[in-house]
């Protein structure tokens, strides 16, 4: 019950990243950092709150997206975290954006890998939807960082599930 949103700079390689901060626990909200940051990868967070803990715990950097993705799943595993019982994603509900050296890549509760075009908009969660519609008219000329910006505001305008503050934060990994 998230948005988590990127946009990687075609040029000069600069990720822009941001997310609501509200979560919901046992019906209360509170506020949650949802994106984790290392000097060489960031990674946001949709889902469940426990796997940002695990993710937050990972301690070597990972040497590809896909290294990621199999980390965090030997991680999840390790740690006998089994929310969702699907053949897709039998080990939890979360998906990720996750942003290095070589790109930006959205990462599947499956922990499928894909990686996104560069310039695009990478989101995840319940408002993912309302922020890439956000983003029909602001295809071009639009500031990266601005393009976050809106799709978070977009999110968390129409999803009863997201809400803010937002920050849109930028990076040179």
């Amino acid at each position: 019950m998230t948005i988590v949103a990127a946009i990687r700079e075609p040029n000069e390689g600069v990720i822009f990243y941001g997310a609501d901060t509200m979560a919901m626990r046992y019906g209360m909200a509170r506020k949650v950092q949802k994106w984790i940051v290392r000097d060489n990868w960031v990674c946001g967070v949709s889902g469940a709150l426990r796997v940002i803990d695990i993710i937050d715990g990972l301690e070597e950097a990972p040497s590809s997206a896909w290294d990621f993705a199999n980390r965090a799943k030997a991680a999840i595993v390790a740690d006998q975290f089994e929310l969702k019982q699907d053949e897709s994603a039998p080990y939890q509900s979360s998906d990720f954006v996750y942003a290095d050296r070589s790109g930006l890549f959205a990462i599947g509760a499956d922990f499928s890998v894909i990686e996104w075009p560069n310039g695009e908009l990478c989101a995840t969660g319940s408002g993912s939807d309302y922020a890439y519609g956000a983003m029909i008219p602001l295809r071009t000329n639009t500031r990266p960082s601005r393009r976050v910006e809106v799709a978070l505001e977009a999110a968390c305008a129409c999803c009863h599930y997201c809400d803010g503050p937002t920050e849109v934060t930028a990076t040179i990994l």
